[in-house]
């Protein structure tokens, strides 16, 4: 049982034993700390440079964004193809980016899986996430289809973050099918 699930007069004479301290009236009179050796102040620095050395290099990558046609007829596929690269001179981890597939979704349907060649991505509120590991100035690619439902513009945008935030957009036009 530790001291702060204790209760009572005797846990105060317990606390003050074990702390080295006196109670003298209601305050406390405190002995100073005992000096910490060489050493452990030399392991103390070892320690908190090794934490330094684990925290994650900020991402700095870059997303560029293709669709395989600029305009297309209603009731055709057009797929979208992703690629993140690394441009930093480290592994980077957990890495990310998002594609606001709402435009999509409006004028389309995604056909298919969405496949990824490393990382993992998710659908999630007309929203594509992709969040990854890449050594350094290694690529990923993200690819989907789509189905076209209704005339319009399709335009999407990919955001991401890292040491150099960014965007990309594509846009397709989908006109009606008697249109040559």
């Amino acid at each position: 049982m530790t001291i702060k699930h204790m209760r009572g007069p005797a846990t105060i004479a317990l606390a003050s034993a074990l702390t080295a301290t006196a109670l003298v009236g209601s305050a406390e009179a405190a002995t100073a700390p005992a000096p910490v050796p060489a050493q452990a102040q030399a392991q103390q620095a070892q320690d908190q440079a090794q934490a330094q050395q684990k925290k994650a290099w900020p991402a700095y990558i870059a997303v560029r964004k293709y669709a395989s046609r600029d305009v297309v007829k209603v009731g055709h596929y057009v797929t979208y193809t992703l690629k993140v690269k690394n441009l930093g001179w480290y592994f980077t981890r957990n890495a990310s980016f998002w594609d606001n597939l709402k435009d999509v979704h409006h004028h389309a349907r995604i056909v298919g899986r969405v496949h990824a060649s490393r990382g993992h991505v998710y659908l999630r509120d007309h929203k594509l996430i992709w969040v990854g590991s890449l050594w350094a100035k290694q690529e990923a690619t993200v690819k989907f289809t789509v189905k076209t439902r209704r005339t319009g513009r399709m335009t999407n945008v990919v955001h991401w973050d890292g040491k150099k935030p960014g965007w990309d957009r594509t846009r397709t036009r989908i006109v009606p099918r008697h249109i040559k």
